[in-house]
Parts: C-alpha cells; sequence; structure tokens
C-alpha cells in the first residue's frame, strides 16, 4: 500500500450531486511512497510518464513538492508528490471546501459534508490570497467549478440558513479547528480489510487537523493565517458532542 489518495474532481463527483466529467485524475503520495506509486502505474498499468514538474496551479500548496504527469490513449494521471507521511494534508491547502474531499484506502471523506452535499464551497481565503497574478488560479478554478454548478461564497454567514452561525464552533466555519477523525466530516467505508490490512491501517493511519482561517465570519477586522498537521491518528483523543 503506497497510502496515496485520489482527489480533486474525481472526489468531488462521488459525494455531490453535480454532473460533469473530470478531466485527469489527482493522486497524492507520500514523498516516501513515490516510486512504488510511480511504478504500479508504469509497470503493472502500463502509463508512460509525460512529464515532472510544479504547475502554478499548484505552486500556493504548500503540502507539494511536484507533480508527475502519465498518460496511456485519452487517460490522464497526475501523481502529486506531498512532503510528509500523510497526502491528506494537501487537501486542506484547497482553494475551498467544496474539494476537501479524497477517496482513500479507508473509504471516501468528504470534509463539509452539509455544504458539498449541497453543491456549496467557501473559499479558502488565505490560500486564494497568495494566490497573486493577473489571472490567479484560484480565480481559474472558481470559474470552473461555478460552471460546473457550485455556487461559492467567501463568507459562511452569507449561506441562506447561516443566520445563527457561531464563529469557530460550527463545523462549516472555517475558523473551526477540524480534524480528520471528528463527528463533522462524512466518512464512507467502501471496502472491509483483512486482519492484516486492517493492522496495516492502524499502524499507517495520519489524521489531518485543520483551521481554514480568514476574516471572522461576518466581519471586517480579526484575521487568521490557515492551519494544516498531520499526526497519527492512534495518537488523538476525539472527544464526542453531547
Amino acid at each position: 500500500m503506497t497510502r496515496s489518495i485520489v482527489s480533486g474532481s474525481a472526489a468531488l463527483i462521488m459525494v455531490s450531486n453535480l454532473e460533469f466529467v473530470p478531466g485527469d485524475l489527482d493522486i497524492y503520495t507520500p514523498l516516501s511512497q513515490e516510486e512504488p506509486a510511480l511504478a504500479i502505474l508504469q509497470r503493472n498499468m502500463r502509463f508512460d510518464p509525460v512529464s515532472t514538474w510544479i504547475p502554478r496551479g499548484y505552486a500556493n500548496n504548500e503540502a507539494i513538492l511536484k507533480v508527475h504527469r502519465l498518460e496511456k490513449g485519452s487517460k490522464s494521471v497526475n501523481v502529486i508528490i506531498v512532503q510528509g507521511e500523510d497526502p491528506a494534508a494537501a487537501v486542506f491547502h484547497f482553494h475551498s471546501t467544496i474539494v476537501m474531499n479524497y477517496l482513500s484506502a479507508f473509504g471516501l471523506y468528504c470534509a463539509y459534508p452539509s455544504l458539498t452535499l449541497t453543491d456549496v464551497g467557501v473559499m479558502n481565503l488565505p490560500v486564494v490570497l497568495r494566490d497573486v497574478g493577473v489571472r490567479t488560479n484560484a480565480e481559474e478554478c472558481f470559474e470552473k467549478y461555478r460552471d460546473r454548478g457550485v455556487t461559492l461564497v467567501n463568507d459562511v454567514t452569507k449561506l441562506v440558513g447561516h443566520t445563527t452561525h457561531e464563529c469557530r464552533r460550527d463545523a462549516e466555519c472555517p475558523h473551526t479547528l477540524r480534524s480528520t477523525v471528528d463527528e463533522q466530516g462524512l466518512h464512507v467505508n467502501l471496502l472491509q480489510p483483512t486482519d492484516a490490512e486492517a493492522e496495516y491501517i492502524s499502524r499507517h493511519r495520519y489524521a489531518t487537523i485543520w483551521m481554514l482561517g480568514g476574516t471572522m465570519c461576518g466581519e471586517q477586522g480579526t484575521y487568521f493565517n490557515n492551519f494544516v498537521a498531520s499526526i497519527k491518528a492512534s495518537e488523538i483523543t476525539v472527544s464526542k458532542s453531547d
């Protein structure tokens, strides 16, 4: 197992009501598993390497080191190499919550189900503000997802139904500290692992902790930078809500 995950459009289409065809497949892989992941695609699945680079679209993601592009006929795969051992850390540097989903050996995960399942995304403002240029990558992504039917907002309090929003407490709030093992995310188990696989998962599974940050909801004052970190899931104690 390379501990890789599939994210981007291919994961979004599995958890949303949107109807579109993903342009390619984005696989996020830990640096230590770079060679095994590429070997599987090239030797077992007969994909041919095309290029290795850091494209502008990934340049503002602090977790990404480089991208390998492989092709087989009309099919294309991006193997995105992530620093550290937790590839999911890259997901929480994405431009908005609509794409904070991924498929892993553990199943399907959606970080903001109440938003994503209604085709709504909240912008990840600290990442957007770091993206500079005449036409930024974030702007291009926002346009692409709006064309696909996504509603994008820069303040969660602007959404219908969030009039009683509690900043830094509600699951949808960009200032709430979240983790991939909390109760606010959506976990869908797709496979029943064998005992050996379950033991491997238990020993190697990581949890990502994040806070998106940005300006306090509904205000123009206090600003928080985003925060993303990884820790062995076995080392986290999860407090259940009443």
